[in-house]
């Protein structure tokens, strides 16, 4: 059965109104304000194309019509600066041909392509030495009497190879930005441009113009999502861009890598992506990111020093500012706000850290600091590698150490009478975790005759029969913290169903059922879920739950229980959709009759693929 065309889809070819205060590139009202026009194309999930009656050609977002009255001034109206006036193929007087001496025309050093593969190059030059160039190239005046494209690159390159005299062209008078904002526009709508080439656009776009990421999303009529996430792209290493180029990455797990800075550990994550996904296929999405984050990753709840500290190191500035913490970023790291899944233990949450060098570099700081402190206050400190050696992962001295707080009273009489300390009271410094302890040397105890406490087995075995014996003790604390905590929810719950059933189930019991079941659909049965109720992922479905009637909401959770095993699939033993099947019985509805209405070798829809 084919699906149910999307709201989106049917909006094209809708007439609508443009708002009343629509404002053009420059700030003044737009000369379409008010008026009527068509909606032609969509071009991502909130900007459209719409056409004038005088063929003229816009990009607006679901913000900037109405169906309404168009002399109203709704909410959420905002300055449209959209490359309103500029109408590239539709208007003559505007749009006159000229053959240019192809010697004076130069490319654009803000072209958004820079990758031009040879055998596509070659192809195109074989066409334009025979028919020519069939549509002429954009340029604008440099003053010289030369010329620089505005888009058209590929062109004129095969018009060099053809070694041709002339080049068909469009001269426009363009001020810089309305060059850059038409390359974007051209370009990067292109399906032949490749994900670097964007990226590279998209950053040379916003150094040149000074703009902000949000405004270039607006320009080019592309999603805040898509431009964030592609200008990090744009930050991935040459070897990165190569191995992308290549095929070897997809683009997501690309952007991944893009996302771990500094070149050494960049290189180090990409050698993790290119390792092969299953059966020689290119590494996927969600195993990228696993593995990305469980090397890449550190939370900042374990970090040592303050996060708004600016002067601990300079030249990084304070962690709350930093663009490479998850919160700062939202866009972005969007996968790293998520809640943290089963045998998830990579860190989550607007305090994660993606730069492990300067996380390291921070901890060594904050570590000096601590110890320039001590030592001002004439502390004996033990640093560095011998405070690494003396202190184990657990937190407890070791070695020729013994803490000051096992033989306090020993030590005190031991110094009785004497001009100074008999015994060195030391201060190792935790490398892990940054935490001071004092000790004094075993030997240098017993020397001056002080009584130490017993030195611990050093047997490997017996160490780690006693570790063994730690942790199960440690177990049964959690495991009665647990239970207690067990007990006191299913009191919690008795309580609430008892309430509930003397106060009936209403929209709130449904919505909150309906919230359960969606998360308790197998991950194999999401699509068909998905495209049942036009939701784009799961997280949108939820959404959309908490906004259903009653009806809709009785229909979504029929729906949760009767979608196992719906779907077929090439492979392994198929499985009959017993719910469905049972369901039907139930109903009154003949399967036969539905089969007969919808033979096997009809073609059917396939719902569309879930988002990485």
């Amino acid at each position: 059965m084919a699906k149910a065309p999307k709201l989106s889809t049917l909006l094209i070819g809708k007439e609508v109104n443009l708002n009343l205060n629509l404002s053009d590139i420059d700030g003044d009202a737009h000369p379409y304000a008010g008026k009527k026009v068509q909606i032609i194309a969509r071009n991502s999930k909130t900007h459209y194309q719409i056409a004038t009656d005088d063929g003229k050609v816009f990009v607006v977002t679901t913000d900037d019509w109405n169906t309404y009255d168009p002399t109203k001034v709704y909410p959420g109206d905002h300055l449209v600066k959209q490359l309103a006036t500029i109408n590239l193929y539709t208007d003559a007087k505007v749009n006159r041909v000229e053959q240019l001496l192809l010697g004076t025309v130069h490319e654009s050093p803000f072209n958004p392509r820079t990758n031009f593969p040879a055998a596509e190059m070659e192809e195109l030059t074989e066409s334009v030495k025979t028919v020519g160039i069939m549509q002429p190239v954009l340029v604008r005046p440099r003053g010289d009497g030369s010329f620089e494209l505005v888009f058209g690159h590929r062109r004129h390159r095969a018009a060099q190879l053809a070694r041709l005299e002339f080049i068909p062209a469009i001269v426009r008078d363009l001020i810089d930005a309305q060059s850059a904002q038409l390359q974007a526009v051209e370009n990067v709508q292109r399906k032949d441009l490749d994900p670097i080439d964007e990226a590279l656009g998209y950053a040379a776009f916003i150094a040149a113009h000074g703009i902000t990421k949000d405004e270039l999303a607006r320009q080019i009529g592309k999603s805040r999502t898509h431009v964030y996430n592609r200008l990090k792209l744009a930050t991935l290493h040459p070897a990165g861009q190569m191995a992308l180029r290549a095929g070897k990455l997809r683009t997501e797990v690309a952007t991944l890598v893009a996302r771990v800075p500094g070149e050494k550990n960049q290189a180090k994550a990409l050698a993790l992506a290119l390792e092969g996904g299953y059966a020689g296929e290119l590494k996927s999405y969600r195993t990228a990111r696993s593995e990305l984050a469980e090397k890449f990753t550190l939370d900042l709840k374990a970090a040592l020093w303050v996060l708004d500290d600016a002067g601990l190191v300079e030249s990084a500035g304070a962690c709350t500012a930093c663009p490479k913490r998850s919160g700062v970023d939202p866009i972005v790291y969007a996968d790293m706000l998520d809640k943290k899944g089963y045998n998830d233990y990579t860190p989550k949450g607007d305090n994660v850290c993606t730069d492990s060098d300067c996380f390291a570099g921070k901890k060594t700081a904050q570590l000096k600091r601590q110890q320039e402190a001590l030592e001002s206050k004439g502390k004996v400190m033990v640093v560095g590698n011998a405070a690494r050696k003396a202190v184990d992962a657990q937190g407890n001295v070791k070695g020729d150490y013994i803490p000051v707080s096992q033989m306090r009273e020993a030590l005190k009489s031991a110094n009785l009478g004497t001009a100074g300390p008999a015994v060195t009271i030391l201060t190792i410094q935790d490398q892990r975790s940054g935490k001071t302890i004092e000790v004094v040397k075993r030997k240098e105890a017993e020397a001056a005759g002080v009584k130490t406490p017993a030195a611990k087995p050093t047997n490997s075995r017996m160490n780690w029969n006693a570790y063994e014996l730690d942790r199960k003790e440690e177990e049964k604390v959690r495991d009665a913290k647990a239970a207690a905590q067990t007990r006191l929810n299913v009191a919690a719950l008795r309580k609430v169903r008892e309430t509930a059933t003397r106060v009936g189930m209403g929209m709130f019991e449904l919505r909150l059922i309906a919230q359960v079941a969606i998360a308790g659909v197998a991950y194999k049965d999401r699509d068909t879920l998905l495209a049942l109720h036009d939701a784009e992922d799961i997280e949108a479905l939820r959404d959309k739950a908490g906004r259903m009637s009653h009806n809709e909401l009785n229909a979504l959770l029929l729906d949760c229980a009767l979608v196992d095993h719906i779907r077929a699939f090439s492979y392994g033993k198929p499985e009959a959709p017993a719910a469905l099947l049972a369901a039907a019985t139930q109903y009154g509805v003949e399967i036969d009759d539905v089969r007969s209405a919808y033979p096997a070798e009809a073609a059917i829809e396939e719902p569309a693929e879930m988002e990485a």
